[in-house]
Parts: structure tokens; sequence; C-alpha cells
């Protein structure tokens, strides 16, 4: 991927290793400065930025994560943590390259970011094989949170939707679901149907989530069962599916 700017003196050229990273990726690159007179103050920085406040070219439109060292050769290295924003459609992280204070006036080249590897490969299963549609991505609080539709199926008629929020928690893979269910329950001495949440958290350690180093889709499979069961009690059963 490559992004050009003009700030005078110079023109400046950004080329990076490939287009797409997944969370935890290595990012390697390289900025190219043509023209002269002290370098020195030019600038590479990792930054959040909003796509509303990007386009209305606002001041505030980006948070800067780090900056990035670039060698004598003009090339630089950075490894993205596991907890990284994910690119939703509200945001993503950039690469701004510049001179100055006011970051909307450098050059941006936008990065598409994934899900890590292990998260990407439940989220796999929620929508392949339990068959939940997915609705929405969005990056929130440190997590990747995904609101599904579940299956039109008779499992799963007392089901509304599912938000499913997820993060490495160090090797770990944590969970955090929330069920929206209609129930039967005694209102002023009537049954009635109930909208109700709830909500649980769960972890798969690598362990248990892999298996010779790749996805366990077993255990993750059954994993997701077990908090199935705790939602739709009696109906839910895996063969069934």
């Amino acid at each position: 991927m490559r992004g050009s700017c003009f700030i005078k003196p110079w023109e400046l050229t950004l080329t990076t290793n490939q287009e797409q990273w997944e969370q935890g990726g290595v990012i390697s690159g390289c900025l190219e400065v043509k023209g002269d007179g002290d370098q020195s103050e030019i600038k590479v920085l990792l930054a959040y930025g909003t796509f509303k406040k990007v386009r209305q070219q606002d001041e505030g439109a980006f948070i800067v994560q780090t900056a990035l060292e670039v060698d004598s050769n003009s090339n630089f290295t950075i490894k993205l943590p596991m907890d990284v924003p994910i690119t939703d459609k509200s945001g993503s992280l950039y690469l701004l390259y510049g001179v100055g204070d006011q970051l909307i006036k450098y050059g941006q080249l936008q990065l598409q970011v994934e899900l890590a590897a292990p998260l990407a490969s439940f989220l796999k299963i929620l929508v392949d094989f339990f068959r939940f549609r997915l609705a929405q991505t969005k990056f929130k609080k440190g997590y990747s949170e995904f609101k599904l539709v579940p299956p039109s199926t008779k499992e799963f008629t007392t089901m509304d939707s599912l938000a499913c929020s997820l993060r490495m928690d160090g090797q770990d893979i944590e969970i955090k679901y929330s069920f929206k269910v209609r129930i039967l329950d005694m209102v002023s001495g009537k049954m009635q149907v109930e909208r109700k949440a709830k909500m649980f958290v769960t972890r798969l350690t690598p362990q248990q989530y892999l298996s010779f180093g790749a996805p366990n889709y077993d255990v993750i499979k059954g994993s997701i069962e077990e908090t199935m069961k705790q939602v739709i009690k009696g109906q839910f059963l895996m063969g069934q599916l």
C-alpha cells in the first residue's frame, strides 16, 4: 500500500508491506523523502481516526497510539497490540506522516485491521455452524462487538438477538454474551411474555481453542453450546443443527 503528500519543501511517500493486518500483526514500511532541508522533524505516527471527523477535516479526528521510529534507511516496523481497534464503519487505524502538531494536515494511509485469528475462528463458528447472521460490527471499550441475529429455527424462537463481544486477554479468548430473549413470566397475577437480557462471560485458553496449532472447532463449538443451553434450556441440541 502506498500514499504520497506534499509538505513544503518535501514530497513524502509512505509504502507498507501489505494492505491488511490482523490484531497483533506486524506492519513494515518505508518513508521516502524528496526535497532539501532538515528532515529530523518528519514524523510517522500510528493513530486512530474517526471517519466522520477525518472527512470534516476536524482537528480532533486522530488519536495518536504511538510514534514510529524510522531508521537510517528510511524503514520502520511496528507490531500491533492484540487489543488494537479493528476497522469498522466508524473508524480505523491510520499511518500519519508529516511535520508539526496539526495531524489533520499530515499524509494519511488508512489501515485495514481485522480480528486476531483466534477471534475470527470463534466468530466463524457462530456464523457458519450455529447459523447466526452478522448484522453489525463495531469496536467498543476494548472489545470487538458483533450484533447477531439468530436463525429462524424452533430452537431459537425465544431469542431475539445476540451481542457477542470478543477480545484477546493475553493468549486467552474472552467472550461476553448478551442475549435478548422472550420468556413467560408472572406479571400482576397474569402470565405474560417478557423481554429480558441474559448475560454470560466465558473464556477459552490456547490449550482449548487450538489443536496442533489449528483451531479446535469441536471445543469451540462445545463451549458455545454450553452457553446456549443456559439460554434455551432443554431445547438446544447440537445434533439438531
